[in-house]
């Protein structure tokens, strides 16, 4: 009997023409999985109805677009009204709620061989299929093609030529699973380097005789930063800690300070007054230094000066960055 049901609904929605038809299947797609979950019954059919959803959400997509594309839908909503033809209907008039559909579209979005392999795999696993988990899998797809595309900005933007001064870096450390976590300090812009990638990175070749290395870490690597330095030949002098005015995230404390691994080779001229081991800043968006840390290395430092894995255009600095990788 069930079998039959499934078998209607997959046909009602390969012939649906309409918004209402495909909402239609959908909720009754959704209150029969309910049934089914609430009696703790059939995970197999749950999951069937959780397919329909799923298929469903895709062909809402499509005569949504489809209407847009043909003038058919002005997408205003509400009270707003339009200024198109009479005829053309708004979202409210074409039952169209519109966070649904952006749900329906980001559906959509994601390759189909992308969401067959989910929804196979998903059964096969024997695990619960649910739009919301496809809606995962839809975000982890469209950071991924973000981070390619970061990378391959990377890859094809030159390496700096000249040799410097003053060399400032904030390395794109791995933190692993958490890499894409907004809230987290690993939010990183740039694509995660293994320490080895790091290590490998042409700092030398930048270094003059005589440079001051300022190398930006977190609680996590502060022995590997030590390490990179060392190898890259530069000798840790001290260690300068940016005390945000918020804190953050934490395996274990939360953070609120970040460290800089204040370093040199050879014998740069630094200009030492009465300068101590603590900046304040506003936390702002991730990898972007507080304004003092600037202030901070010109009143040291003089010479040439680059700031690697940059996030912005700064006065008397040359820059490798995400602000170079968009021109």
């Amino acid at each position: 009997m069930e079998l039959v049901k499934f078998n209607e609904a997959y046909r009602a929605l390969m012939e649906a023409k309409t918004v209402d038809e495909v909402k239609g299947i959908i909720d009754q797609a959704t209150a029969l999985k309910a049934i089914y979950k609430q009696a703790g019954d059939c995970l197999e059919m749950q999951n069937a109805c959780a397919e329909i959803i799923i298929r469903s959400a895709v062909r809402g997509a499509e005569i949504a677009d489809e209407m847009q594309a043909n003038g058919q839908l002005n997408g205003q909503g509400g009270d707003r009204k339009s200024k198109s033809h009479d005829a053309t209907l708004k979202f409210d008039d074409a039952g169209i709620d519109k966070r649904e559909l952006h749900r329906w579209r980001k559906i959509k979005s994601i390759p189909e061989a992308a969401r067959e392999s989910f929804i196979a795999e998903t059964k096969a696993q024997g695990r619960e299929l649910t739009k919301a988990g496809v809606l995962k899998l839809g975000k982890e797809v469209r950071r991924t093609a973000e981070r390619e595309t970061q990378i391959a900005a990377i890859e094809t933007t030159q390496w700096p030529t000249g040799q410097y001064h003053v060399i400032a870096i904030d390395p794109p450390w791995p933190y692993g699973n958490r890499h894409d976590d907004a809230t987290h300090r690993a939010a990183n812009p740039y694509p995660s380097m293994s320490v080895e990638e790091i290590t490998a990175l042409q700092i030398p070749g930048l270094a003059l005789d005589d440079c001051a290395l300022w190398l930006w870490t977190t609680n996590a690597f502060m022995e590997e930063a030590h390490r990179v330095a060392r190898a890259w030949g530069f000798e840790k002098k001290t260690i300068l800690t940016w005390v945000k005015d918020r804190m953050g995230t934490g395996d274990w404390l939360r953070g609120q300070t970040e460290h800089c691994l204040m370093c040199v080779k050879g014998r740069p001229l630094v200009t030492l007054t009465n300068q101590t081991t603590v900046i304040t800043g506003p936390l702002r968006e991730h990898s972007r230094k507080p304004d003092s840390f600037y202030q901070l290395v010109e009143s040291l430092c003089t010479g040439k000066r680059i700031d690697l894995f940059s996030r912005e255009q700064r006065e008397g600095w040359d820059i490798y960055g995400i602000e170079q990788f968009s021109h």
